[in-house]
């Protein structure tokens, strides 16, 4: 590209409102920022390069408001310490401030890094651009640091529109099932952030709004993301890398974002046009190449958008940002050309330029989370850019509803804490489990109850019996202190503790807490309840363990008379279930009985998990032990 020496930007904003002064700002987004962990935040790293950089009360001042632009941003006044930290910085994208002198040496040299993403040329000297218009990521020559701050500002808009990529996961039908087996597949990962953002959502905030009562205002939520501040960069890059602990830090910002827009939203559909129910919109951005492959291969599929979607009804504006990302083997240009229909029961979108920061935007923003049908792929060879034409899924439409509802139903009517610490659990992560618990842990009896009991599961799962026993009798005598003893909860607890105590081989105890869980669920649940099978299921484990094989049968078909009600036909537990009886049945010698049940829970594994699965290979190899013994 050909640099510029002078580039002049206009943009109208919305100023803020009275109370909104700079002061206010600042206050505000440090209030917000306090929680956030001590790393590089900001998907840019900005730098600046030259001898005097620290010298003069000029520099220095220059300084700071380049900081202002962007939060992570480091000073050099040598070349060989610039340069190595450039080179070192292999994860980053680097926009670099350099003098003339400086400039004419270090950019040769760091043209080609794929982490150099721009160069601003900043002296005293215009004919630098002579050397610096032979180099493509050069933006400009400038003389005057205002002119270059305005420049700064504006591309780092536009960089953080078309280079941000949003985070994409793209699914087949076929994948709804894999998420009850595979919980760190991609769409697994999607839905728990679904799942995620959906209780900080629902989670009372009282004691944040407090602490910035006198600044901030739910209201202007939208007007602050727009706003494109370090708050907006920070919010996208942790859902795109599902940062969890930005994510839980920026809660305050991300739940009223969703209620502002499920508010405009349904204004939206108040006001829609009978004739025109359906919105066309347009988003220009970068793509990397392994995501436009996947695309490529999964028409007619289902892609989804972990971040909050900003979009516009000119498709002019959105080629044009499209237009200005740079094309190498590793990212593309893509169109998504977008239809949203106002009839149908989405994930909320609106168009927000009435509480937009910048104003005549023409902006639609979209729910983080939508999920979209790719109808159509195609290369664009007049504007040498991909288009992907998708359409906004009903939330009726995909496949993945079924398991989403139960997913959702698992998380109860009560959120909190507690119920972030269940949700990383439920993926294998007991360590970040656990810190959501100990947050939670000094709030009311029910919340640390709830705490105890989590971090009790926790344990177990990570084999620590003897923690886990010392929680769950923790949340067993605060649950009978609020509740009584019939109480569902705390036959969890004692059904729990049966459960340790069967691990630790102390089966007297373990039959004891069990029937004891069993009596309270029986009072209190209804006659098929899941909790009331568990209960059955460990009961049988016992039994089993002590040889009374018949009784461990009699359990485990109470257990599976109540799982064939409340499980779908292809349920892993009903395969493990299967599996279990069908060794039971071995060890009495009933081989005839043995196969049938091994191989309905073959039949189930099948069907679930793909075909190199150990559970697969360990079942055939018992049918093959069973067929044996039957044939002599």
């Amino acid at each position: 590209m050909t640099s510029k020496t002078i580039q002049s930007t206009t943009q109208t904003v919305k100023k803020p409102s009275p109370n909104k002064t700079p002061t206010a700002i600042a206050a505000q987004s440090s209030v917000l920022l306090s929680e956030l962990p001590a790393s590089n935040l900001e998907t840019y790293l900005l730098l600046w390069l030259d001898a005097d950089v620290n010298k003069t009360a000029h520099n220095i001042e220059t300084a700071v408001q380049f900081r202002s632009i962007n939060r992570h941003f480091l000073t050099f006044d040598r070349i060989d310490e610039c340069e190595k930290h450039i080179r070192q910085a292999k994860d980053e994208k680097v926009i670099l401030i350099v003098s003339g002198a400086y400039g004419s040496d270090i950019v040769p040299r760091l043209q080609d890094l794929t982490q150099l993403n721009d160069v601003y040329v900043y002296c005293g000297d215009k004919a630098h651009k002579r050397w610096a218009d032979n180099y493509p990521k050069v933006r400009g020559v400038y003389i005057d640091s205002r002119i270059l701050m305005i420049d700064l500002l504006e591309d780092h808009k536009i960089r953080h529109k078309i280079n941000d990529t949003i985070t994409i996961s793209i699914f087949s039908r076929d994948d709804a099932s894999n998420i009850s087996r595979d919980r760190q597949s991609h769409i697994a990962m999607f839905m728990w952030l679904q799942l995620f953002v959906e209780v900080l959502c629902r989670m009372h905030h009282k004691s944040d709004a407090k602490e910035f009562e006198d600044e901030y205002d739910p209201e202007k939520a939208i007007w602050w993301y727009t706003r494109e501040s370090c708050l907006y960069r920070l919010l996208n890059k942790a859902l795109r890398e599902q940062d969890f602990d930005i994510i839980f830090s920026l809660r305050v910002l991300i739940s009223d974002l969703a209620k502002q827009l499920k508010k405009e939203h349904n204004r939206l559909i108040r006001t829609s046009n009978n004739n025109q129910p359906v919105l066309r919109i347009y988003r220009g951005q970068a793509i990397s190449t392994a995501e436009l492959n996947l695309m490529k291969s999964n028409a007619e599929q289902f892609i989804t958008m972990n971040n909050f979607l900003s979009t516009t009804f000119s498709r002019k504006t959105a080629v044009k940002f499209a237009k200005q990302v740079t094309v190498n083997n590793d990212v593309e240009r893509i169109l998504f050309d977008m239809e949203a229909d106002t009839r149908l029961l989405t994930k909320p979108f609106a168009n927000i330029e009435h509480l937009s920061y910048y104003e005549e935007e023409n902006e639609v923003l979209i729910m983080l989370g939508s999920i979209f049908r790719i109808t159509e792929l195609y290369y664009n060879e007049r504007n040498n850019i991909w288009i992907a034409k998708l359409i906004l899924c009903s939330e009726e439409d995909y496949d993945l509803k079924e398991i989403f509802s139960y997913m959702k139903h698992q998380l109860g009517e009560e959120t909190g804490l507690n119920t972030l610490g269940d949700l990383f659990q439920q993926i294998g992560d007991y360590k970040k489990s656990e810190e959501y618990y100990f947050k939670w842990n000094n709030e009311l009896d029910i919340q640390r109850a709830n705490c105890d009991f989590g971090l009790g599961e926790s344990a177990r799962k990570q084999n620590n019996y003897d923690g886990a026993n010392i929680y769950y009798n923790r949340a067993l005598e605060i649950r009978i202190k609020l509740f009584g003893e019939n109480h569902s909860d705390v036959a969890n607890c004692y059904n729990r503790i049966g459960n340790i105590y069967r691990r630790l081989e102390k089966w007297d105890l373990a039959l004891q807490f069990c029937k004891q869980a069993l009596v309270i669920y029986q009072r209190c649940v209804p006659r098929r309840h899941i909790d009331i099978a568990w209960c059955y299921n460990d009961m049988g484990l016992i039994h089993e363990r002590v040889d009374e094989l018949d009784l461990a049968l009699d359990h485990y078909n109470k257990a599976l008379k109540i799982y064939r009600k409340c499980l779908p036909a292809n349920h892993p537990n009903l395969s493990r279930l299967f599996h279990t009886m069908g060794t039971t049945c071995s060890s009495k010698a009933d081989y005839e009985k043995s196969l049938e049940y091994f191989q309905q829970a073959l039949e189930i594994q099948r069907a679930i998990y793909p075909s190199h699965s150990p559970y697969i290979k360990k079942t055939e190899n018992n049918i093959r032990d069973i067929e044996s013994h039957m044939k002599n």
